[in-house]
C-alpha cells in the first residue's frame, strides 16, 4: 500500500529499520520504497560524500555598502535559477548570514521538498540561514551531477520524511545529511548532467516564449486601440521589498506613478472607460 500524503492508513516496519525516531510520517511506505529501491545499486548518504559550509559574514568586506541576497523565494523551484536582491548593510535582514562560493550548492530548509535548490554561479552571494550550503564534494562525485540528484524527486520526498513542523516542514542540517543518494560512476554522471542540461535549455526556450506570447496578450489589446502602455521598471528600493511585502500579504499601492500613467492614458483616450463592475455583474444572484 502506497498512500497519498493525506490518507490515513495503518502500517507496520520492521524493527531493522528503525533509526531512533518514533513518529509514524517518517516511516510512511511511500518514503520506504523510495529508499529500498535507491539501496538496490550502489549509494551512499549525502554527508559521507559533502562537505557543509558554516561560513558567516560580518559585512566588512562589503565596501560599498551593498551586497547580493538570497532568500529562499529567489529560488525557482526545480530548475536552478535563482535572482538576488542588492541590500544594503545598515537595511540587511537577521538571516542575511551565509558566505557564498561560486560552485556552492544552496538547500533550503524550509518546506525543503518544494525544490528551492540550486548551484551558486556568482562571488560575493550572501544567503538566509533558511539555506544550507554545501561547499565541497567526494572526488568521486561531480558537483552538478550532485545538485540534479537532489532536485529529483527521490530525493525530494526524503526531505520531505525527514521534515517536521505539520504544514510548513522546515529540516535541520543533520537530517539533510542523511539522505541517500544513488552512486554511479564519474562517466555515467557526466553524461546525464548533460542530457538534463540540454533539458533545461528546451524548458527555457520554452517559458521564453510563453513569456513572450503573454506580453503580446496583455498589451495586444490596448495596442489596437492605440494605447501604448509604459515599461513596468520597479525601482531598486520597491524591488528589494517586494517579496517580503508580498509574503506578508500586504501589497497594494494603487497609488503607483506607472498606474497612475496607465489610468491617464485610459482617460485621454476616445474610448469610455470604468471600473470593471461598470461593464458587468461581478456579484450576480
Amino acid at each position: 500500500m502506497t498512500p497519498d500524503a493525506n490518507d490515513f492508513c495503518i502500517f507496520a516496519v520492521k524493527r531493522g529499520i528503525i533509526e531512533g525516531r518514533i513518529d509514524p510520517h517518517f516511516y510512511l511506505p511511500q518514503f520506504q520504497s523510495i529508499i529500498s529501491a535507491i539501496k538496490k545499486n550502489p549509494y551512499v548518504q549525502l554527508g559521507d560524500i559533502a562537505q557543509f559550509s558554516k561560513e558567516t559574514t560580518d559585512y566588512s568586506e562589503f565596501e560599498a555598502g551593498t551586497f547580493e541576497y538570497l532568500e529562499i523565494s529567489g529560488v525557482s523551484l526545480g530548475i536552478d535559477k535563482y535572482s538576488t536582491t542588492a541590500i544594503s548593510v545598515c537595511e540587511a535582514p537577521s538571516r542575511a548570514k551565509m558566505r557564498t562560493k561560486p560552485r556552492d550548492i544552496a538547500v533550503a530548509l524550509t518546506r525543503p521538498h518544494r525544490g528551492a535548490i540550486t548551484l551558486i554561479k556568482d562571488t560575493g552571494i550572501i544567503a538566509s540561514t533558511g539555506f544550507s550550503i554545501i561547499r565541497d564534494s567526494d572526488c568521486r562525485i561531480d558537483k552538478e551531477w550532485l545538485l540534479f540528484v537532489l532536485l529529483s524527486n527521490a530525493s525530494l520526498q526524503q526531505l520531505l520524511q525527514r521534515s517536521s513542523g505539520g504544514n510548513y516542514p522546515a529540516i535541520i542540517e543533520e537530517e539533510v545529511k542523511h539522505i541517500y543518494l544513488p552512486l554511479l560512476d564519474s562517466e555515467k554522471q557526466i553524461e546525464m548532467v548533460n542530457n538534463i542540461k540540454q533539458s533545461l535549455i528546451k524548458y527555457n526556450q520554452k517559458m521564453d516564449n510563453i513569456d513572450t506570447a503573454t506580453s503580446v496578450v496583455r498589451k495586444g489589446a490596448f495596442e489596437r486601440l492605440g494605447i501604448c502602455l509604459p515599461d513596468y521598471r520597479p525601482s531598486l528600493f520597491s524591488y528589494s521589498r517586494l517579496r517580503q511585502i508580498i509574503a506578508m500579504g500586504l501589497y497594494c499601492n494603487p497609488h503607483s506613478a506607472y498606474l497612475n500613467e496607465i489610468f491617464s492614458m485610459l482617460r485621454d483616450s476616445p474610448f469610455h472607460s470604468g471600473a470593471l463592475e461598470e461593464f458587468v455583474d461581478i456579484n450576480p444572484t
